[in-house]
């Protein structure tokens, strides 16, 4: 399925066909393993159903503060299942607080190489593998990259790219959405249009090529990338702005031509517009909103889900909550 190609097949360097025992334990007695080989990694954070904490060695780095006993409670497996799920809910947007720092200069993604992440059963497309036998090299080039940003003194300037991107999307989400409703007619779309692209449009002197790269590199200004991972993310998130801007602005000028000419164009702007969401496809859309006090946001997290919970995630009642599997090939 992929949830655990990073895991086994880079890190842990085996190959789809592999016969090795397998199981989390395994897993995590061999990510500790390997962290003791590269610069005494101490643990692991891994995201799953939440996140959950992989410590190397409970003798070093903790101090025992303090046991608290606990009487016997009535099992309630309902309750327990509904708790958990809440407080997964709770971390959908990162983990708060300060807790955990993530340092998005040094990332390594497989996305960054020339990699083929075609998942090869068709039907679940949407997850990406890294299980192509001919692209073992570039696997293994990705894990001594990861395993090398332990070994390595420099220091270097973290840039906050989520908080770059959570600006762009906080300023197109709900508007595109909005674009899309059939309750907006066309005069509502280029008003919307107007109003999200005057800042970058100089009316002394149209230039929409000029005003298109202002528009893509408006939150990318402050940012000055060092790392050769900020200059991959940069380019990523220029390359998306600048789809997101160009596509608003052809359907403006589509709706501005339409409006001299006195013919409509809402159908077709609306299928550029959702052509362009298509192409994001943003978690913000499929958010559940505020769930009632006996309810919690469902998404399809790993082990759990529905497909179901996956395409459209819901507030789903206390007593609704078991049994909602499938989505990832296991518990049927």
């Amino acid at each position: 399925m992929g949830t655990l190609d990073s895991t086994d097949y880079i890190l842990r360097n085996l190959t789809s066909a592999s016969t090795l025992p397998n199981n989390d334990l395994i897993r995590a007695a061999d990510l500790c393993e390997i962290g003791k080989q590269w610069g005494g990694i101490e643990g692991f954070i891994r995201m799953e159903a939440g996140f959950e904490i992989i410590f190397c060695n409970f003798t070093d780095g903790l101090e025992f503060l303090s046991a608290t006993p606990r009487p016997e409670t009535r099992r309630n497996d309902e309750i327990r299942h509904f708790e958990y799920i809440r407080a997964v809910g709770y971390r959908y947007q990162g983990i708060v607080g300060g807790r955990a720092e993530i340092d998005y200069s040094s990332m390594v993604s497989a996305f960054f190489y020339p990699v083929n992440l075609t998942n090869p059963n068709p039907d679940r497309s949407e997850l990406p593998r890294t299980v192509d036998p001919a692209d073992r090299e570039q696997l293994l080039k990705i894990r001594s990259d990861v395993l090398s940003l332990f070994t390595r003194d420099e220091k270097h300037e973290k840039i906050n790219w989520q908080g770059v991107v959570d600006m762009i999307v906080t300023r197109y989400s709900d508007r595109l959405q909005f674009m899309l409703e059939n309750s907006t007619s066309e005069y509502g779309v280029l008003s919307e249009l107007v109003a999200l692209l005057n800042v970058f449009t100089d009316y002394s002197h149209i230039d929409i090529p000029s005003s298109i790269e202002k528009c893509a590199t408006h939150y990318l200004k402050p940012v000055s990338p060092k790392t050769e991972s900020d200059h991959l993310i940069h380019a990523a998130i220029f390359a998306v702005s600048y789809r997101i801007c160009s596509t608003l602005y052809e359907v403006r000028q589509l709706l501005e031509d339409a409006e001299e000419k006195g013919v409509k164009k809402e159908a077709e702007a609306k299928q550029m517009i959702k052509k362009l969401t298509e192409y994001l496809d943003w978690s913000t859309w499929l958010e559940c909103g505020k769930c009632a006090y006996d309810e919690a946001c469902y998404v399809a997290m790993w082990p759990f889900g529905s497909p179901v919970d996956h395409t459209s995630p819901g507030c789903v009642k206390r007593g609704d909550m078991e049994h909602r599997l499938g989505y990832w090939d296991y518990g049927h």
